[in-house]
């Protein structure tokens, strides 16, 4: 059962990822040919900027493309702010390059700071290679090309096979759900076979999963899901409080009967979320007393008793946040 379900989620996995990069191959390409047809149809110059613009602001989801549109688009304005200066100041003599580095460098420094500014060096390297004597004209055409691959990207991105970081949140919660349910299961197992627990595939698709929910929560801007940071936290906290049962068994402890019921109860629990389904858990989470102690059993009882009460305090909150 275990190899039936493994294979499912790498099929799942690698369905995904493909369908990801197809969709950010096909946002790439509309995004470009668009950009160069609506250049050439207002027989503007630059279109390299152009495209090169609509492309570079493309993102895993849409909400972050509109974001980095909107900081690339302020980036932009202040790259050509400080492009233009440094052409009107610096001596005629100084040329080209001296411009082009002295631009680079403030918009470098400036990307430490802001880095999603760093796109602004583009401009600014547009406008620094321009000619002195025509320099507005130059300004103009780039900027206007550079901004009008920024509203195409921003465009492509809502209306060419969108993916929320709203959907993509929940779909990455999901699969972390699935992992910590796998993850338990294996926990539970070796607890009843006395022998570690072989946990490496799990904990890998976890992170991973965890990380990329964690990531679309913070990039959420086209709609947010209520308690997205706390259902966060809880993920965290189910997953630790696992390592803390598994650190116990690999110490020799066996679950009894009851343990055993509330642990597959939790498995189940986590299972039915990660497929969007109503969970039932176990309803006490007073599963031990943490009692003063010096003795080392005593100790250790103490924290397998604390790591089986987050479980299901954790699993709980987990659901009620989802729910």
């Amino acid at each position: 059962m275990g190899s039936v379900f493994n294979q499912a989620v790498e099929k799942f996995r690698w369905h995904h990822e493909g369908s990801e990069a197809i969709r950010l191959g096909v946002q790439g390409a509309v995004a470009a040919a668009t950009s160069l047809i609506l250049m050439r149809s207002l027989a503007l110059p630059e279109e390299f900027l152009a495209v090169l613009s609509a492309v570079f602001i493309l993102s895993t989801n849409t909400d972050e493309s509109v974001g980095a549109g909107m900081h690339r688009i302020a980036a932009t304005l202040v790259g050509s702010l400080i492009g233009l200066l440094c052409l009107w100041l610096l001596p005629r003599h100084w040329g080209t390059v001296s411009a082009l580095a002295t631009t680079v460098f403030l918009l470098n420094a400036i990307s430490v700071v802001r880095p999603s500014w760093q796109y602004g060096t583009v401009a600014a390297i547009a406008l620094s290679l321009g000619h002195p004597e025509n320099v507005v004209d130059v300004s103009i055409d780039r900027g206007v090309a550079i901004l009008i691959g920024v509203g195409v990207g921003i465009a492509v991105s809502i209306l060419v096979w969108p993916d929320r970081a709203k959907a993509r949140f929940v779909r990455h919660r999901r699969a972390a759900l699935a992992a910590l349910s796998e993850r338990l299961a294996q926990v539970l197992k070796a607890s009843s076979s006395n022998c570690n627990t072989v946990a490496a595939e799990a904990d890998r698709r976890y992170r991973q999963e965890f990380d990329r929910a964690a990531t679309a929560a913070e990039e959420m801007r086209l709609g947010s899901i209520a308690g997205a940071n706390d259902q966060i936290q809880h993920l965290r906290r189910v997953y630790n409080s696992i390592v803390i049962i598994d650190r116990a068994v690999e110490e020799g402890w066996t679950a009894d009967e009851g343990t055993r019921q509330k642990m597959e109860g939790i498995c189940d629990a986590l299972l039915k979320l990660a497929d969007g389904e109503h969970a039932e858990l176990p309803v006490s989470p007073d599963l031990g007393q943490v009692e003063e102690a010096d003795d080392p059993e005593a100790i250790h009882n103490a924290v397998l008793d604390f790591g089986l009460a987050e479980l299901v305090t954790e699993s709980r909150k987990l659901t009620e946040a989802i729910t």
